[in-house]
């Protein structure tokens, strides 16, 4: 049986080492690609951004598009900070990369920030525009087995879901 799926792995040390491994089946075919970071920094969407597998897969959606723009202008500053970062999880789709479309499968279930060097992860179940985030050490429980979490829910316009193809 073919079978075609996509996974996209972001890598990273205490040491400040990190990647991006892109992997799609296609077709009973593999392929792979690595990236790492661009001036300083490194980010991964719904689409591929190596240009290996863009010329081979170059259709990508609206939101995933809107989502990349978000993050590179973010880091166009001189510096971020965790609070621009976080604030940036916590923003609608196109100026950030929150979304509440839950019954078009597009709701944001979990918001993460890692920071490698300090060993610290800073969570939110649901979505931040409704929930805080809990500031966990990686080497001590988050202690939190369950949580309920509140969602609004939003239907999102058909614009969101053009395919949009080129680079």
């Amino acid at each position: 049986m073919p079978l075609n799926d996509t996974f996209t792995y972001m890598l990273a040390d205490a040491q400040g080492n990190c990647a991006v491994v892109e992997t799609v089946a296609d077709k009973g075919l593999g392929y792979k690609a690595v990236r790492r970071p661009v001036n300083g920094y490194l980010s991964s969407f719904n689409h591929f951004q190596s240009q290996q597998l863009q010329t081979m897969f170059p259709k990508r959606k609206n939101f995933s598009h809107w989502r990349e723009e978000a993050v590179d202008t973010l880091f166009r500053k001189d510096q971020v900070s965790r609070d621009d970062l976080l604030h940036l999880l916590k923003t609608k789709i196109p100026e950030g990369l929150c979304y509440h479309d839950y019954n078009g499968y597009f709701g944001t279930l979990r918001s993460m920030l890692f920071d490698v060097s300090a060993s610290k992860l800073y969570v939110c179940f649901g979505s931040p525009q409704l929930h805080p985030y809990f500031e966990a050490d990686w080497h001590t429980p988050l202690g939190v087995n369950s949580t309920m979490v509140d969602y609004i829910e939003e239907t999102a316009p058909q614009e969101f879901w053009k395919t949009v193809k080129g680079f």
